[in-house]
């Protein structure tokens, strides 16, 4: 992520969570939605 970006991310549960990343880059706003069923971990 970089400056400007917007972030929100909700779990359904202690593993499962989905997130929208609002890019707010100078070309447009780009939309990004992501998924994660380990808590996140990288």
């Amino acid at each position: 992520m970089t400056d400007g970006d917007i972030a929100r991310i909700d779990f359904v549960n202690d593993q499962l969570g989905w997130g929208i990343i609002i890019n707010r880059s100078k070309s447009g706003n780009k939309l990004n939605i992501i998924k994660t069923e380990n808590s996140g971990a990288v």
